[in-house]
């Protein structure tokens, strides 16, 4: 059997004997020999040659260059194509997937490399038209995603809404929900008076489609009770929907206190009894190691529907149509991180942070820094976090965010800052042990003196 470098010089050799066109099948097999032997960019090389290769054809005036792959050249474009998607792309790459994308303009693997490509080079607007192509010839759910995220990140949010609700109502057709889940909360920033639509889209949505989505559900919770946006019958639909989702969430992660106290205080709310959630550990141990974010035990979800229902007649209009432009005391598990999000966004979440707790909404102020805090911790987010926890008496996660604090402040050397919220938590339960971390401050600011007062 050859190798690679054997399949190459053979498809060299053929291409020489009987011309490029006839030596495509050996050069396909040459690549797919590369690729297996993770050269890929040596690949493309041989593709970016076989694509640029001209010869001299004598024409009525003149002689003239021509590639001489004829209808062969779309078999290598296409393969360029896919081989993309593998590696980043280079200025060659570039050139030749643009090349390609105007010779076959139908194509919509090629296009939809291209606008890869151009995304990942940050041609913004480029990207956009070509993603646009694609999305208007095809039901892809990523496409409209990635039309979405570059509308936002050239300050567009109308278009970035438009769009990200096409690729909402498409990961639900699809059954996607992790997917529909992981860019919720974002479409809400957008477009919070559509969240009866939302919920409605992520209702069908398994339980371990939501495991580590517990603040999603706690955000959609709060906005359905305070935000005003729904009528009656509205609220009761959508309160019914989110006890399922949490229902299903409880019964694939049991240990996702999070989850249960959600569905015990939704379903206070509507008067249903709520089982007795786990009881969370008493003290909380500082420790200077990274949080290392444990996966949950997974088993049998509940019983759901077999499909999915039709998306709300509201967003079904928005689809595009294909024809048109542990241990014996765990400690509370944290959030799973997510995409960060942008600068802007984040802008905006802390500023409302800040002011619903002015206001004295400390529930939707710790949801906002809940969602920052999943895509990073800041000193900020933590500090208004830890202020809003003490001041719904969560004690538990207080003193489980505090430790995040303490030791963020410390990296930033803010030593008294970090002893600081030590000390804050010490009161607040003085049964937990913070005794080790506070006497390392201390030696730390040259106070051994004050070690064990």
């Amino acid at each position: 059997m050859q190798n690679a470098d054997q399949l190459l010089t053979t498809a060299q050799e053929t291409g020489a004997r009987d011309g490029l066109r006839n030596a495509v099948p050996a050069y396909i097999a040459a690549i797919d020999a590369l690729i297996a032997d993770k050269r890929v960019a040596n690949a493309i090389t041989v593709m970016i040659d076989l694509l640029k290769a001209q010869e001299k054809k004598k024409g009525l005036f003149a002689r003239t260059e021509k590639n001489p792959l004829g209808p062969e050249r779309l078999t290598v474009g296409l393969k360029f194509a896919e081989l993309t998607k593998i590696a980043p792309p280079t200025e060659e790459a570039l050139d030749q997937l643009g090349y390609l994308a105007l010779d076959f303009p139908d194509e919509i693997v090629i296009r939809r490399a291209n606008a890869d490509a151009l995304r990942q080079v940050g041609y913004a607007a480029d990207a956009i038209d070509e993603y646009r192509y694609c999305a208007a010839h095809t039901d892809d759910a990523e496409v409209n995603q990635r039309i979405a995220d570059l509308y936002g990140a050239v300050g567009r949010p109308d278009d970035a809404a438009v769009y990200l609700l096409r690729s909402l109502v498409l990961y639900a057709k699809e059954g996607a929900f992790s997917e529909l889940a992981a860019h919720a909360e974002t479409f809400l920033e957008l477009r919070p008076a559509a969240i009866g639509d939302l919920i409605e889209l992520l209702s069908p949505a398994p339980g371990d489609a939501l495991v580590g989505r517990a603040f999603l559900l706690d955000e959609l919770s709060h906005r359905v009770e305070h935000a005003g946006v729904m009528d009656f019958r509205q609220t009761e639909t959508a309160r019914e929907q989110l006890i399922a989702l949490y229902e299903r969430l409880v019964h694939i992660d049991r240990t996702d206190e999070t989850a249960a106290r959600g569905l015990a205080q939704l379903q206070a709310i509507g008067g249903i009894g709520a089982p007795q959630a786990a009881p969370v550990p008493a003290s909380i141990f500082v420790s200077t190691a990274p949080t290392v974010i444990e996966q949950p035990v997974v088993s049998a979800p509940a019983p759901i529907a077999a499909e999915a229902p039709a998306a709300p007649q509201a967003l079904q209009e928005a689809i595009p149509v294909a024809a048109t432009p542990t241990t014996p005391e765990p400690k509370p598990a944290a959030p799973a991180r997510t995409t960060p999000a942008s600068n802007a966004l984040a802008a905006f979440t802390r500023r409302k942070a800040k002011e619903l707790s002015a206001n004295g909404d400390h529930q939707g102020a710790v949801l906002c820094y809940e969602r920052l805090l999943r895509t990073g911790s800041d000193i900020e987010s933590l500090e208004g976090a830890l202020d809003c926890y003490f001041a719904l008496d969560r004690v538990q996660d207080a003193l489980r965010i505090g430790v995040e604090l303490v030791n963020e402040k410390a990296d930033a050397g803010d030593l008294e800052g970090a002893l600081a919220v030590i000390d804050r938590m010490r009161l607040a339960a003085p049964e937990s042990n913070f005794s080790e971390r506070r006497s390392e401050l201390l030696v730390a600011l040259g106070r051994p003196e004050s070690v064990g007062r």
